[in-house]
């Protein structure tokens, strides 16, 4: 069986249609339904404009319980994530 693969943009889709996350201010959040799960965390991080202003934003990563959640979604769908398309399955 061939399994069709999902960058990182349409997973984001996929999460967002599945009603997992919303984008707000750019960054992606999770409905309050899965808040608790410790699924993911925020951060800040600062950078520099090109003019030199300076600014912060905040940013979500996935943890590892979010990443095994995500994994089991996409095994549901058939979908391989695109970290294991360099992987052959050897069982």
């Amino acid at each position: 069986m061939t399994r069709k693969q999902v960058s990182g943009p349409q997973l984001n889709k996929i999460l967002h249609q599945d009603k997992i996350q919303y984008k707000q201010n750019d960054q992606w959040l999770l409905y309050s339904k899965y808040q608790d799960r410790g699924l993911t965390q925020s951060y800040t991080f600062d950078f520099e404009h090109r003019d030199g202003r300076l600014e912060a934003k905040m940013n979500t990563r996935w943890t590892q319980a979010g990443r095994l959640f995500i994994h089991e979604l996409l095994n549901k769908r058939e979908i391989k994530p695109n970290i294991e398309k360099h992987y052959v399955d050897v069982r």
